[in-house]
């Protein structure tokens, strides 16, 4: 009954006088409904979620009144849908900090109203915010609450969008045999329901997962079937992201005609829609394609319209990778100076990009933390004057003889406990005290390390500077063919420098790098340098435990490996070259090829085998060689 009230007053704010915006009519009229309180929380959030993914304006105002509402009517439904609705738009403000304590505060209203249904959505949204901001950890608890209510509700909805979230995080972890195991779920429940539009959008994330395992058959078979249901439902946001999803895959199997013909399409759709965060993306990728295709014009009229868009859709990521498109694009066409500018901009909005996410996860850390010590202190208030009541009571009902028994007793337990408190409380204090004491050791230690890569930054990179100053002065050179020489030099000596610079950077920007860092940083190099070869690359990753090094170890292990690289590079005249990584009690780094090779035996210098076996040893790091000649080279690293 309440619902057809809620339809039939949904069809009259039609008929209302159109003085004001459409959606401010019908907040004022649900507002003035004879509905009860709860019910109109429940059609007014509604209607504002509804408001805000179409993208509709005035809604933190309206957000604002919809507090001052809800506490003129002192309800506490009112007041967990208002708290939950500001969150929705600290979200999409980004504001993780004020969103996290919004949703907190929803969610603990509404457990104390049993509301099972939307306090399962609150779960969601909160573990939304904590993967935003990067923090896998503290989302995982609300994700499998919110899982636990939709299994007990027995609701679709509920299910599909649970199952759907753990598949998403999974994916950012890179854990995608997980991801496709809940996605798998979520598409039974889609089935189920005949429901379209979770069809389209988990035949999306399927594909993705295939996608990041290179599973390219697969992901087209997944996209493929996404686009055919968004035509069917008609939804164009659905359709131009189906468009762009094959024209990625083909984008990443080299088909460029078919991969622009896809692009191109969802580009249009997009630009007609104005949806400009996806956009971007779009539109390098259509770069990507003109580049591989030596249509260096048509590539840098694209990229240049993502860095613009980039700024009204505030999509950093997007701006820093299209900057990075035109470094690569001056290179290729000799335009160093410009390359060099690209660069640097590429490599510092990225790592303020990078900057902020860490920012974002300690905001939504302590926001958490913050509202667990307030809710803590409630309860023990609340806690006290129940006892202090309950004493009360006491000594109203028995004799002063049982009264002081009692308080005695009361008296000896809290001086046991106070004194079981002050040892604990004093064994922390020394284990903090040592905690304190090895991390100024091992931060001195690496304070040291960080001073003498620093003076080697010096003395490598400013030879390479003087060696370039030493060689422009003979730039004027008559003879042409010592002037190619000296430019090509000079070439490579920056790109050296740069190259140097940008790895060193990377280290010590982080305390801790973890294993999955280096293997992705390494594929980026690998491929970067056998990218103009024949040369098959191959990457296997074993990775079952997430491993942690120092930033200089982590160097160290980079630098190795790019050793190994370089001499296969040079020397190996192979036609494949196998990365594989492994980490369980230990980590294991095998790169082998299938080329020359030599004779192990005999070599006593070269090869770069003694800077390897030396770097090695500084990390406490095991290498062995196995080599043979026509049977190509494996060295294995063993940390």
């Amino acid at each position: 009954m309440i619902r057809f009230f809620i339809l039939f007053f949904f069809f009259l704010l039609f008929s209302i006088s159109a003085q004001e915006s459409l959606i401010l009519k019908k907040y004022n009229f649900l507002k003035n409904t004879p509905l009860n309180l709860e019910a109109k929380g429940d059609s007014i959030y509604n209607l504002l979620v509804s408001a805000l993914s179409k993208k509709e304006t005035g809604l933190d105002s309206l957000s604002k009144d919809f507090f001052r509402y809800s506490e003129k009517q002192n309800n506490k439904t009112l007041l967990a849908y208002a708290n939950l609705f500001q969150a929705r738009i600290d979200k999409a403000n980004d504001d993780l900090t004020s969103g996290i304590t919004n949703v907190l505060k929803g969610i603990d209203l509404l457990d104390t109203l049993k509301q099972r249904k939307d306090l399962c959505s609150a779960y969601q949204l909160l573990a939304g915010f904590y993967t935003k901001s990067n923090n896998f950890q503290l989302a995982s608890a609300p994700t499998l609450k919110a899982l636990k209510i939709a299994e007990e509700l027995n609701n679709n909805t509920l299910l599909f969008d649970s199952y759907n979230a753990i598949g998403i995080g999974y994916i950012i972890e890179k854990k995608f045999k997980d991801a496709q195991q809940f996605y798998r779920k979520a598409l039974s429940v889609a089935v189920k329901s005949n429901n379209d539009r979770q069809l389209t959008r988990i035949y999306t994330n399927i594909g993705i997962a295939f996608r990041n395992q290179k599973k390219w058959d697969s992901a087209l078979f997944y996209h493929t079937k996404s686009l055919q249901l968004a035509k069917k439902t008609n939804e164009t946001y659905n359709i131009a992201f189906a468009l762009n999803d094959i024209g990625v895959v083909y984008l990443n199997l080299e088909e460029y005609d078919k991969a622009l013909n896809y692009l191109l399409q969802s580009a249009s759709m997009r630009e007609v829609e104005g949806e400009k965060y996806e956009l971007g993306f779009t539109y390098n990728f259509i770069a990507e394609c003109y580049i591989n295709i030596a249509k260096y014009n048509e590539c840098e009229n694209f990229v240049r319209k993502a860095i613009q868009i980039s700024y009204s859709s505030k999509n950093v990521r997007q701006r820093y990778e299209s900057y990075e498109y035109m470094s690569v694009l001056n290179q290729l066409q000799n335009r160093y100076d410009s390359a060099y500018f690209y660069t640097q901009k590429y490599t510092f909005l990225k790592d303020s990009f990078q900057r902020a996410r860490n920012n974002f996860s300690t905001d939504a850390l302590v926001a958490s933390y913050k509202f667990d010590e307030k809710e803590k202190e409630i309860r023990l208030l609340n806690e006290t004057a129940k006892n202090q009541q309950l004493k009360i009571q006491k000594q109203q009902l028995y004799l002063t003889s049982i009264a002081i028994g009692i308080i005695l007793i009361v008296i000896i337990l809290v001086l046991i406990i106070r004194t079981r408190q002050q040892k604990s409380a004093k064994i922390l204090l020394e284990s903090k005290l040592k905690e304190e004491a090895v991390k100024r050791e091992a931060n001195q230690k690496l304070q040291a390390e960080k001073e003498r890569i620093s003076r080697d930054l010096h003395d490598n990179v400013g030879g390479q500077l003087s060696y370039i100053l030493y060689s422009i002065d003979g730039i004027e050179e008559n003879d042409a063919t010592k002037r190619l020489e000296l430019k090509t030099s000079i070439n490579e000596s920056v790109r050296g420098v740069i190259q140097n610079l940008r790895e060193t950077i990377w280290a010590i920007n982080d305390e801790k790098l973890t294993l999955n860092d280096l293997s992705d940083k390494l594929k980026v190099y690998a491929r970067a340098m056998f990218k103009h070869t024949s040369v098959k690359l191959n990457f296997k990753e074993n990775i079952q435990q997430i491993v942690f090094y120092n930033s200089l170890t982590g160097l160290n292990l980079y630098r190795i490996c790019q050793e190994i690289l370089n001499n296969a590079f040079k020397y190996s005249q192979a036609s494949q070259i196998l990365i594989e990584i492994s980490s369980s009690e230990k980590t294991t780094i095998v790169i082998s090829d299938n080329g020359v090779g030599f004779d192990a035996s005999n070599v006593k210098e070269g090869f770069g085998l003694n800077n390897i076996k030396k770097s090695a040893h500084e990390i406490e790091a095991n290498v062995s060689v196995v080599a043979k000649p026509n049977k190509g080279v494996s060295i294995t690293l063993v940390v």
